[in-house]
């Protein structure tokens, strides 16, 4: 893709029918949101299917967009019902491509032709021969934060992740559809995991108590310091996110809306804070009251994080 020419994202209105009730869905915009939970649904509802449950339960109470609508839409673009195993396929691919929503539209048409191993092999070919610069492109931001305090450290981690992540998807480019070749279980499911990638997972529970655990072929040995050094390291992004809008405007911290720490429920900090409802509206604040523990000393992941982006910013300036 030539970076230098503006290109803009497909998308496309149509009318579903759901329940016997028809639905206008508007999807402005087929990007990484849409294709991502789209795929990672069919995966789930197969996983589902596979394990005994019944049809007319697949989809009860899940959301039409963009759950259901991913596979409407796709039957709508190729022309008749397709099958999960091609509506993963069609998203891996696009998701594969330099702008994912015209790799969308071009694989639907290509299944549409019967073209689409032909597409598949292009695809596939084009997204090896790039792996190789993107882990280049990714590894300069590396000066944007020298030296070894928490920020550079849990960048470190998400780069090593990064070129894990690139190499195991260059090899099996259709990894998602190794969790529908049997009925899963839980360990059978955290066994596939496992082989695939390093990962943290932070999971809600319905009676609102959180997970938080590390697993993976330990591309990465991480500790509870390197540990709070990557969350800490995720919440300076998500931080800074929330200073810019919709339009890419910078907004300053005081003006910033209500927000909830990502971690909350998860930090083990949390139970200390001399103000644990900031946690909830304003989790930066945590940092300004002085209350964290020092980078790479136990402490609110948050406010580490802000201190770090801080200490940063204020070298940058001298």
């Amino acid at each position: 893709m030539d970076t230098k020419k503006a290109f803009v994202t497909k998308g496309l209105s149509i009318t579903l029918i759901s329940a016997g009730c028809e639905h206008e869905v508007d999807v402005s915009n087929i990007g990484f949101d849409f294709l991502t939970e789209g795929v990672a649904y069919e995966v789930d509802r197969e996983v589902r299917r596979n394990s005994g449950i019944s049809e007319l339960q697949l989809d009860l109470d899940m959301p039409l967009h963009p759950y259901l609508s991913y596979r409407k839409v796709v039957d709508h673009l190729i022309g008749r019902e397709s099958s999960a195993v091609e509506r993963i396929k069609i998203g891996v691919c696009a998701l594969l491509t330099p702008v994912p929503s015209n790799g969308f539209c071009e694989a639907c048409e290509a299944v549409k032709s019967d073209a689409f191993e032909v597409f598949e092999r292009l695809t596939f070919k084009k997204f090896r021969e790039s792996v190789e610069g993107k882990i280049e492109r990714v590894e300069r931001l590396m000066q944007f934060f020298p030296g070894d305090d928490v920020i550079a450290k849990g960048f470190s981690v998400v780069l090593r992740l990064i070129w894990s992540g690139l190499n195991v998807r260059r090899v099996r480019p259709y990894l998602e559809l190794e969790f529908l070749k049997e009925p899963l279980s839980v360990d059978g499911f955290k066994s596939i995991v496992a082989r695939m990638q390093d990962h943290c997972v932070l999971q809600q529970k319905p009676e609102g108590k959180i997970d938080l655990y590390w697993g993976g072929r330990d591309v990465v040995k991480v500790d509870e310091s390197i540990l709070q050094c990557l969350g800490a390291f995720q919440a300076s992004l998500y931080f800074t996110q929330l200073h810019l809008d919709t339009e890419a405007r910078h907004h300053s911290t005081s003006c910033l809306p209500e927000s909830k720490c990502p971690f909350k429920g998860a930090c083990a900090a949390e139970k200390i804070q001399v103000n644990p409802e900031l946690c909830n509206v304003a989790p930066w604040k945590q940092y300004m009251i002085g209350f964290n523990a020092q980078p790479g000393e136990q402490g609110c992941w948050y406010g580490v994080g802000v201190r770090a982006l801080a200490g940063n910013h204020m070298r940058g300036q001298a």
